[in-house]
């Protein structure tokens, strides 16, 4: 006896499916420009947020950009990332001709907000081998009280 595959299938699975999901990917393709500009386009930097019992920690992805060219700003629980990244190759001589362009350069902006209120006056930040350390440190919570009420 051979051993099959289980492939399941939806409760009210349609023979229409897979030539809807194919007809969507097609369409999908004309959507975007085919050789889009890449120092038009704004790129956003990957990031790791985690929370521990006193601190959030913010881990950003920054390869090739300086610390004079990021800024951290916190406001109102949001923590606004911005900066820019330049090109880092070489100059362009005579007539020489850049076939692909795949890195991300030009300006980017982040905005996080952050799930937990933080005292921003303790904020420590460390850019090393092209990651940024954002340490934020939890605000005090406030205790709740009783409030008596007057006759």
């Amino acid at each position: 006896m051979a051993i099959m595959k289980y492939s399941y299938r939806r409760p009210f699975y349609s023979t229409w499916d897979p030539l809807t999901e194919i007809s969507n990917r097609v369409s999908g393709l004309f959507e975007e420009p085919f050789f889009e500009s890449r120092s038009s386009v704004q790129w956003s930097p990957r990031f790791n947020l985690s929370e521990s019992a006193d601190d959030l920690n913010l881990s950003v992805e920054l390869p090739g950009v300086s610390k004079e060219d990021i800024c951290i700003v916190v406001e109102d629980n949001v923590l606004k990332l911005t900066g820019e990244k330049g090109s880092t190759g070489k100059a362009v001589e005579g007539d020489s001709v850049t076939h692909v362009r795949e890195r991300n350069v030009g300006s980017f902006t982040r905005s996080v907000r952050l799930p937990r209120t933080v005292d921003s006056s303790k904020i420590s930040a460390e850019l090393k081998n092209g990651v940024l350390e954002v340490r934020l440190p939890k605000a005090a919570e406030s205790k709740g009280r009783q409030i008596p009420i007057k006759t």
